[in-house]
């Protein structure tokens, strides 16, 4: 039987030296480099099978590694596996998977440290990027999750603001009413938030939607809760269906459906085999689907409802928490936006 790195195109063949002058035999029958400080390695294999793997690629893009597993590696300064990866970039553990253990790591010193340590820093920094700030400090696998459920349910999101002590608060609350008090309870402290939140608006395109969305926020600050929703419903209307809408440039065959589609790749059901940017775009906007749901003449739905915001104002569809989760999902998306069309232009410059 050949051995299984063979003929993998990229891999190279390690012979093991058996030699114990080659440095200390570790528990799984590879020996450690002299002058290296030996770890513990129990279960670290699948860690660098993960993190060579995403390495491969910079983009994190077309990789479908489950989330769960990905967002932990992008934890590895909290869990303390990040000092053993440290150490075993010290001992040069090159970037291609297919050198599996056992192997001598003596004979990979420093040829690879540089690139793996590059390669670590790279995969936290891109990890975390796609993580709104004021989530991060949340579990990567459950609590991001329900995340996404309360955007789902409530439409709304919960991205960049509100901070993360309210944000928790809002996960331990048991359903759309309890939340809807929370909001209200909040309401300053979320409108300070989402002011943070629109300082970082930069593109000349966007500013006019960024002082509409402020002068929203003033009016919650008043609680005019009407004006605040109304406010905040045409923003949103006009950030998806002109601006996101143009920029995602979908065929023209349900192109709004297509776009508001976009940021719900995956179902709630499937957060565990999620790629990083599905992550991302479901922590921004995974209620606008619910946002958008037909609203029929005294049956609207719970949640809040841009079509009942615009086209029923005397049937329900305004209250004073769905103002806040309006101006939440509107500021989101603008915010997403004009991220996403900085980085596309810096990219044609360079």
């Amino acid at each position: 039987m050949n051995n299984k790195n063979e003929d993998q195109p990229g891999v190279e063949r390690l012979e093991s030296d058996t030699s114990v002058d080659a440095g200390k035999r570790g528990s799984e029958g590879f020996h450690w480099a002299p002058g290296f400080e030996e770890v513990d390695l129990t279960g670290i294999d699948k860690s660098l099978d993960l993190l060579g793997h995403l390495a491969k690629d910079t983009a994190f893009a077309g990789h479908r590694v489950g989330l769960g597993a990905s967002a932990a590696a992008a934890a590895l300064e909290k869990s303390g596996l990040g000092e053993k990866v440290r150490q075993l970039t010290q001992i040069g553990i090159p970037v291609s998977i297919g050198v599996t253990m056992p192997t001598d790591f003596g004979r990979l010193i420093e040829e690879k440290t540089k690139t793996w340590s590059a390669n670590i820093r790279l995969l936290i920094e891109r990890a975390l990027g796609i993580i709104p700030e004021n989530l991060r400090e949340l579990k990567l696998g459950e609590q991001l999750q329900q995340v996404f459920r309360i955007n789902e349910e409530d439409g709304t999101s919960l991205a960049w603001a509100p901070r993360a002590s309210i944000v928790e608060e809002l996960l331990a609350a048991p359903d759309m009413e309890s939340r809807s008090a929370l909001f209200l309870g909040h309401v300053d402290a979320i409108a300070d938030d989402v002011d943070a939140s629109l300082a970082a608006i930069q593109l000349a395109e966007h500013q006019v939607l960024r002082a509409m969305l402020t002068d929203a926020v003033a009016a919650l600050r008043a609680d005019l809760f009407v004006p605040a929703q109304a406010a905040a419903a045409a923003v949103l209307d006009t950030v998806l269906y002109h601006h996101v809408l143009e920029f995602l440039n979908y065929p023209e065959t349900q192109k709004k459906l297509s776009t508001r589609k976009h940021f719900k790749p995956i179902g709630l059901d499937e957060w565990e085999d999620a790629v990083l940017y599905e992550a991302e775009l479901v922590l921004v906007g995974g209620g606008l689907l619910t946002a958008f749901k037909t609203w029929n003449r005294g049956r609207g739905p719970a949640s809040f409802n841009r079509n009942g915001s615009i086209h029923q104002v005397d049937d329900g569809a305004y209250s004073p928490a769905h103002a806040v989760r309006a101006i939440l999902l509107a500021q989101a998306l603008l915010r997403w936006l004009d991220a996403a069309v900085a980085d596309e232009q810096g990219a044609a410059v360079t």
